[in-house]
Parts: structure tokens; C-alpha cells; sequence
């Protein structure tokens, strides 16, 4: 077989493995919510973890590669891989020629049932059955592909694996056992192979000793305290002098499956059923609709259906009301009585009757219009069943994209404005520089009926220049506040597609967010002004509620504070008054899983009391805030410091949405079927990556 062929062969399988692994999944999920518990929240489903001898109770395991084939075991999850397995199918703990080496041959030349475990399973076997070892073999897939020509062959591997097991480990290991295609040939490397298919598990209780922090004790695998007591023995897990069995406070590490479920309430309970108006914030009393937290309701509605939260017709509902209510919604140049002109909406909506905020001079706002097509499209695209009432959500999405007139924006042209107001006309700024208006371009190039043409993404990105460079000792295309590394990416996967700007730069605009992420977290560690409590895993500058407008002395010097606010460090912009946003981590899990999911766990083990409620995260919290000074919004709690009170639409979204991201890639893979989405992005010139498949 040809090296081509093989690497097609290999494709295949994957493709039909990765398949029926989802098909699996969604069928579980849909049977057992219990197997899309997380209790690590490391973006591992604690079943999956279990399968593959990783620990449900160490976070720290998904950056592993017990396979050393270069692939994190959360990128092994994502992938639909696996991250290594073990050569011990009878599951005795010992790795025996004559009965793991010979069931993985008799396998291998096509036995099954009766044939394939008669005389072989040792008395102290723990799997037994053929169905049992045949699952076991299987589950070890490509792993058993030991000189890697692509095939599962008795000859080449399955005689390499029963001589390994035999303790042949010179040449005669591959003596004439070598497939001539093969990939991996030499001697050093077939051993290295088989030793990452051994890993020792001590006391048999499914969780690898290199992963298990307890490897003698078979009932205990995690600490969650850190006290050297495991969880099964210690009587007050989180160390508070008060024992689990009286101890209503107490709960393992927040976990991503109860930070997205609690999240994707806010917009399920919040939201009005009638018209989709989702609150701007929450429980605050006077709250107007916001546009673009409509965006982040009507993408939430699908997950909350791919997670068995609520149904597939309840979400129909929802988002037919939602769009109906939209489109019925009058439109026009007058300054009251609509809720939009030119296909754009206002940037506040009255949350009894869908008008324009008159009394707030609200603009016509295109980013926030531009958040709420981005769920128009995504429900466009996700309900595409052949149904009446799909059918209708499809037409009513297509005929509201349609409708907004991009090309009337552009009163700076090729420059889209930021927005315009009655009697006023347009806002003197254009989107011009780095932030969250990559969205906006995308889509104003994909219309259909008013497209702007490409010179506007090349004027966009000329526009660049003065945001690249090093921030906090990092190298990257800089916005102070991390929701401009946010938004766009909730809906389009930028991993691996450039577009001229980023091909220059030898990067692309998932990376780049990655860099950004990173480089907030320097700068908390850093901690130039030292404020109480930055550090490591407590960072997080976004635009976001604050106390209030003060100027208070702080550490010897005075300081100003700000009610809400955009909050970052950047070249050409920073401001920090302290206060720290949730959702500036949790809005970037997928670029840096590993240390966003710690930093929530550990604001929400530090702060959660007064941060964490009923729809998860409150939207800000300042430790340094700690004056005996009434806050203009929100709390202060002595000795702790300042917490906002109120849940905003625009933060929860990120939270959820990117979690979802990061946990399935389901917002991706439906934005990726949308027509409009790829000829924006073609016609912005982005190439590579999944925009090079069919």
C-alpha cells in the first residue's frame, strides 16, 4: 500500500470512529445527563476520563499525552481520539504474552466470541467475557497500529505485541514482523511505543498511577483540599472546619457542567417567551433588551438542546417568537416608536414593547446588530430540519440578515460606522483598529443583498498597525479589553485560517486571543499596582460593572475607580481599577483551557459566597475595593471586598457559548455550514484550515 493510500485508509477510519464516537455520545447524553459531568471542570467528561485511566479528580490531566504522539489529552477528547491505553485487556493488572498477548492476536486474525477467549482469560482476570475484551481491544484503536501502516495487522502487530510481551525487546522484536509501508520502523521507537501501552495502575481501581494521587489506594483517587487525606476518607473536603455531613456549603471544584447549566439559565428564564427579549442585565429592575445579548440567547437555545436542558420543540418555540418578534418590529428614520432603521436595531430595546430607548438616545448600534445576526445565522443553520416549523425559523433568519444595509453604514466608506442616531446622523467613529468588529466586516462581506466590498476588510486591517506589538511580554495584535478576543470567535473557528494580515505575521486570530489571555495573566502576576489579590489564577480585564466613579486612596496613593467600564491592558489603551470580570476567563476557555478553567474554579472556591449565584457567575468583583464607602452599584462586604449584583446578557454569553466551544466545538461546526459566514470570510480573504473543505 502507498504511503497516499495508507494516509487515506487512516482518514477514513478516523472519520468513521470519529462518527460513531459522536452518534455514541449524543445518545448517552441524551439517555444520562451523569455523563457530562465534569467534576474537574477540565473539559473531560469524568466517564471519558475514567475510560482511558485519566483521574476525574485532577484537572491537571489534560495536559498529559501518555501516548507522546503530541496531542494534550483535551485535544484528544475534541479530536475524538484517545490518550493512550494499556495493553492489560484481562485487566489483572499484569501484562501477560499468554493472555493479553494472545487475545490481541486471536483479535487480530478475526476471532470473536467462544474463539476468541477459550483457555486464555487467567483466574484473577477482572474482564471475563468476549464482549468485555472485545470492547477493551477495541477501545485501544489506532494504538494496536504498532508499526503505523495504517492497518491492524495479526502478522506485523499482533506478533510484535505477543513477542513484547514475551520480553523480546532486541532486534528479534522486529525480526520480519515490519510492515514494508510502515511509518514506524526502528527498533527504539516500536519500544517506545509499546511502554506508553503499559502504564502501571498499583491498585487496580481504573486510574493510572501516574494520574492517580492516591496509586496504593483503590479508593481514592483525588484531594480536592490538598490535605493528603482523599476525598473518601477526609471528613471536610473543603477544610472549613465544618464536616461534609453537616456542611451545606460545601461542593467539589466548580465544574463546567454546572457553570454552563447555570449560565444557560439566565437566558432561558430571564429571556421573555413571548418575544425573546433577553434583559441587558439581571435582577436590576429598569433593564432594557439588549440587542446583542438577543445574539447570545438565540445561539444558547440549540445548546441547551444538545445538553438536555430543555427540548428540541421547546427551543423551536422560543426562537419562532424570538425572530417573528423581530421582523413584525417597526423600523424607520423616526427617533421614537421603532426599533430600528435600515435593517440595523437599536442598541437598547424597551423590554415591554421592543422600541427604541428613546430617553437614552440609544444609537443604531452595527456591532450590536451584527452579535444578534450572528444568532440569527446560527439558528438559521442549526434548525435544518425538513419540518414546517424550521423551514420557517430558516426564512425568517435569511429575510432579517437580508434586510440590514450594510453598505448605508459605511458613511466613511470602505469604514463601517459604529452607528448612527435620529436627528443626529452618523457616530463620528468608524471601526477602525483591532477589536470586536471583525464580526461586523464578515458579515457585512457575506451579504447577499447589500455585501461591501473586500477593499473594507483591507482598509480594516490596514487600520492595525498601531495595536501590534508587546504587551505584558508578549508579542500580538493587542486590545486592552479581553471581550475583543471574544466575541467573533463565540460563533467562527479561527484555528488555522489567515487572512492576509495574520499570514504576515506567521499566525492567526485564535492564537492571537491565546497570546492575550496570556498576557493578562502576566500582567496580574506582575501586578504593577498592586492590587489585593491578582495573581496567577485571579486575573481576568474586560468591560464589566465597577463600583462607581470614586477617587480613593489605595497603598499610599490615590486611585480611580469606575462604575462600568471597559477594563484591560493594551498598547494604546489600559485601564485597571482593580476589578476583575468572570467572564474575561470564562469567555476565553478555548484558547487556554487548562489555565482559564483553574482561574474560575479558584475565583469561585475564593469568592463564590458572594460571586457565584443562581445563573452562575455575577458579572465583577473588586478585592482592593474594601472601603467603608456606599458603591454606587453592588455590595461591599467587609474584608472582602466589592461584588457586582447583577448578572449582564453580554458577559453570560461568552461564558456559556465558549464553554460549549470548548467542550463539543458545536457553535463552530453549525457556523461553519453557513453560506454567508464562508463567503464573508472568503471574500475577506481568508484561506487554509477547514475553509480548504468541501
Amino acid at each position: 500500500m502507498s504511503e497516499s493510500v495508507s494516509q487515506i485508509v487512516r482518514g477514513l477510519i478516523r472519520y468513521w470512529q470519529s462518527l460513531l464516537f459522536l452518534l455514541a455520545l449524543m445518545m448517552v447524553g441524551n439517555a444520562n445527563s451523569d455523563n457530562l459531568i465534569d467534576t474537574d471542570a477540565d473539559g473531560m467528561p469524568d466517564y471519558w476520563e475514567l475510560q482511558y485511566g485519566l483521574n476525574p479528580q485532577n484537572p491537571s490531566d489534560s495536559n498529559s499525552d501518555q501516548d507522546t504522539d503530541g496531542l494534550t489529552a483535551l485535544i484528544e477528547y475534541s479530536n475524538n481520539s484517545i490518550p493512550g491505553g494499556t495493553i492489560d485487556i484481562d485487566g489483572n493488572g499484569q501484562k501477560d504474552a499468554l493472555t493479553d498477548g494472545l487475545l490481541i492476536l486471536r483479535y487480530l486474525f478475526g476471532l470473536s466470541g467462544a474463539s476468541l477467549i477459550s483457555n486464555v482469560i487467567s483466574s484473577d482476570a477482572v474482564y471475563t467475557s468476549s464482549d468485555q475484551i472485545e470492547e477493551r481491544i477495541l477501545r485501544l484503536e489506532d494504538l494496536l497500529d504498532v508499526d503505523l501502516n495504517g492497518e491492524l495487522d495479526a502478522l506485523t502487530d499482533g506478533l510484535m505485541t505477543l513477542r513484547f510481551l514475551f520480553g523480546i525487546e532486541n532486534e528479534r522484536l522486529i525480526q520480519d514482523t515490519v510492515a514494508p509501508n510502515a511509518e514506524r520502523k526502528k527498533l527504539q521507537h516500536i519500544r517506545q511505543h509499546f511502554t506508553q501501552l503499559m502504564p502501571d495502575d498499583s491498585d487496580l481501581d481504573g486510574v493510572y498511577d501516574v494520574f492517580d494521587i492516591f496509586p496504593n489506594d483503590p479508593q481514592e483517587i483525588g484531594d480536592f483540599d490538598e490535605d493528603t487525606l482523599g476525598n473518601n476518607t477526609d471528613p471536610d473536603d473543603d477544610n472549613d472546619g465544618i464536616a461534609d455531613t453537616q456542611d451545606a456549603e460545601f461542593t467539589p471544584p466548580l465544574s463546567l457542567d454546572r457553570l454552563q447549566t447555570d449560565t444557560f439559565n439566565y437566558f432561558w428564564q430571564t429571556t421573555d417567551p413571548q418575544t425573546g427579549l433577553v434583559p441587558d442585565r439581571y435582577p436590576t429592575s429598569w433593564s432594557p433588551s439588549s440587542i446583542a445579548a438577543i445574539g447570545f440567547a438565540l445561539t444558547s437555545y440549540p445548546v441547551g438542546v444538545e445538553r438536555a436542558y430543555i427540548s428540541r420543540p421547546e427551543a423551536i418555540n422560543r426562537t419562532l417568537n424570538t425572530l417573528n418578534f423581530l421582523w413584525q418590529l417597526p423600523m424607520g428614520k423616526a427617533s421614537e416608536g421603532v426599533a430600528g432603521y435600515q435593517g440595523f436595531f437599536y442598541h437598547f430595546l424597551g423590554m415591554d414593547d421592543g422600541l427604541r430607548m428613546e430617553e437614552w438616545n440609544v444609537e443604531l448600534s452595527t456591532v450590536d446588530t451584527a452579535l444578534l445576526m450572528a444568532g440569527v445565522l446560527f439558528a438559521q443553520s442549526y434548525f435544518s430540519q425538513d419540518t414546517p416549523e424550521e423551514q420557517q425559523i430558516r426564512t425568517l433568519a435569511d429575510q432579517l440578515y437580508r434586510r440590514v444595509n450594510w453598505q448605508w453604514a459605511q458613511n466613511n466608506s470602505p469604514l463601517i460606522s459604529h452607528g448612527w442616531r435620529p436627528n443626529e446622523g452618523f457616530i463620528s467613529y468608524d471601526w477602525a483598529g483591532y477589536n470586536e468588529a471583525m464580526l461586523v466586516y464578515i458579515l457585512a462581506l457575506g451579504s447577499p443583498t447589500f455585501k461591501v466590498e473586500p477593499k473594507a476588510w483591507t482598509a480594516w486591517t490596514n487600520s492595525y498597525d498601531d495595536d501590534w506589538g508587546f504587551s505584558n511580554g508578549i508579542e500580538h495584535l493587542t486590545m486592552a479589553p479581553l471581550f475583543g478576543h471574544q466575541y467573533s470567535h463565540v460563533w467562527i473557528d479561527f484555528r488555522d485560517i489567515q487572512d492576509q494580515y495574520m499570514s504576515t505575521k506567521n499566525s492567526d486570530y485564535f492564537k492571537n486571543s491565546t497570546q492575550a489571555v496570556y498576557a493578562q495573566q502576566q500582567y496580574a502576576i506582575n501586578n504593577p499596582k498592586q492590587w489585593q489579590d491578582y495573581s496567577e489564577y485571579i486575573w481576568g480585564l474586560t468591560a464589566c460593572d465597577g463600583p462607581g466613579n470614586f477617587t480613593l486612596p489605595f497603598n499610599g496613593e490615590t486611585r480611580s475607580f469606575r462604575g462600568y467600564s471597559a477594563r484591560g491592558t493594551g498598547i494604546n489603551y489600559s485601564f485597571d481599577d482593580g476589578t476583575i470580570a468572570p467572564t474575561a476567563a470564562g469567555g476565553s476557555l478555548p484558547f487556554a483551557p487548562q489555565l482559564t478553567v483553574q482561574t474560575l474554579q479558584t475565583i469561585h472556591a475564593k469568592y463564590g459566597e458572594n460571586l457565584y449565584g443562581e445563573y452562575g457567575f455575577l458579572d465583577a468583583f473588586n478585592p482592593s475595593f474594601d472601603f467603608d464607602t456606599q458603591p454606587e452599584a453592588g455590595q461591599v462586604v467587609t474584608g472582602k471586598g466589592w461584588f457586582g449584583t447583577d448578572y449582564i446578557g453580554i458577559d453570560q454569553g461568552p461564558i456559556l457559548l465558549m464553554t460549549e466551544n470548548l467542550r463539543s466545538e458545536m457553535i463552530w461546526n453549525v457556523m461553519k455550514t453557513n453560506p454567508y459566514i464562508r463567503l464573508g470570510l472568503e471574500r475577506a480573504g481568508f484561506t487554509g484550515g477547514w475553509l480548504t473543505d468541501e
